[in-house]
């Protein structure tokens, strides 16, 4: 099963994202939430320089 989804985000977390590798993301759902390993911990800060510059 594959869940997509999207999540705006603001200044002040984009400026986090694009300094601090992320090992782990926490997703919320209705009934709780869960915790999820991340393989490629830069990958959001590769992303955010391909989209943004450097």
């Amino acid at each position: 099963m594959t869940y997509r989804s999207q999540y705006p985000l603001n200044q002040e977390v984009m400026k986090k994202i694009r300094r601090n590798e992320l090992d782990k993301i926490r997703i919320a759902w209705s009934k709780g939430y869960e915790d999820y390993e991340i393989q490629q911990v830069d990958l959001l800060i590769r992303q955010a320089a391909c989209l943004f510059g450097k």
